[in-house]
This record gives C-alpha cells, structure tokens and sequence, in this order.
C-alpha cells in the first residue's frame, strides 16, 4: 500500500485533498488582497508626503472652504489651488480604494475573520482624518489641528500596512500548507 492512499484513507484526514484546493484559493485570495492593500499602503505613503508639500508651498488655504474650493468642484486653477485641491482629490480616491477593499473583506468570511478589526479602524480613521482635513482648513491651519491631521494619516498608513504585511505572510502560509500537502498526496 502506497503511503498517499494511507494518508487518504485515513478518517481523520477525509476531505484533505478538497481542502488543499481550498487553501490554494485562499492563498490566491489573500496574495490578490496582500497587492492590493500594499498598493493602497504606498498611496497613502505618497499622500503622506504631498500634505506637508502643500503646507510647504503655501497652499493650505488656497481653497478657503471645504469640501469645495470657492464653492465649486473644479474652481479656477493656479499653483496653489491646483495643489491643494489635487491634496482633496487624492485622498479621496483613496477613500474609495479603501471602501471598495473594505466592502470586500466584510463581504467574504475568511478576510472578515482576518482584516475585519484592522479595516474597521482604517474606516474609523479615514472619517477622523476627513473631519481633521476639514478642521485644518476652516480654523485656518490651527497648529493643533494640523498636527491632529499628520499623527491621523501616519496611524491610517500604519494600519493599512499593518494589513498588508499580515495578508502577505497568511498568502505565503496557506501557499506553504498547500506545498507540503500537495506533496504528501503525490507519495
């Protein structure tokens, strides 16, 4: 008797094969959730960078409201507008990159049961770090609400990479168990 149909017909590992295949999507899953989240961590790095920029350069109060600059969408653009309003605009799509990786980790059960916490608080901080944006331009760039805003963007990257650090080490372990068991099955 081979070793493979001994593992196999063993009652305690019934289902086995069926499971590694399972685990092969799992592990595709959470390599495709690991690019992503790393995707949106580096985004959020660079828009990390370009806040200060925008303060460096003047340009902090170039839109004096908020969320619209001079009451529009799209206002009229100079050096300082452009800057800031492409601050806005990059955030916000930001935001829904976040959302629509949010939406899909409360909509799957093995990356709720994983990122669920982890993403909660990215939303949590994402609202906090939009109601910051918006205190720092309507009390005229407050020191205290400025610095609220950078120590809320640095928690939201460190949350981001937080999780895409934990999905690539769970893609690379459901890979391993899939390894190991597909060989085990071809002995």
């Amino acid at each position: 008797m081979q070793f493979s149909s001994m593992v196999f017909q063993n009652p305690f590992l019934e289902g086995f094969q069926e499971r590694m295949n399972s685990n092969s999507d799992i592990s595709s899953k959470f390599r495709l959730f690991y690019k992503i989240s790393l995707f949106l961590s580096v985004l959020i790095f660079f828009n990390l960078l370009y806040g200060p920029l925008v303060r460096a350069t003047g340009s902090g109060l170039a839109c004096p409201d908020w969320p619209f600059c001079f009451g529009k969408i799209f206002p009229t653009f100079d050096f300082q507008i452009f800057m800031e309003v492409s601050h806005r605009y990059y955030s916000g799509f930001l935001g829904l990159i976040l959302l629509g990786l949010t939406v899909w980790t409360f909509t799957d059960q093995i990356l709720r049961k994983e990122f669920g916490i982890y993403l909660g608080l990215a939303i949590f901080l994402l609202i906090s770090q939009i109601n910051l944006g918006r205190l720092t331009v309507t009390l005229k760039l407050d020191p205290t609400s400025v610095n609220l805003h950078l120590l809320n963007a640095i928690a939201f990257f460190l949350v981001i990479l937080t999780v895409s650090i934990d999905s690539r080490e769970k893609a690379l372990y459901q890979k391993k168990f899939y390894q190991i068991g597909f060989f085990i099955q071809k002995r």
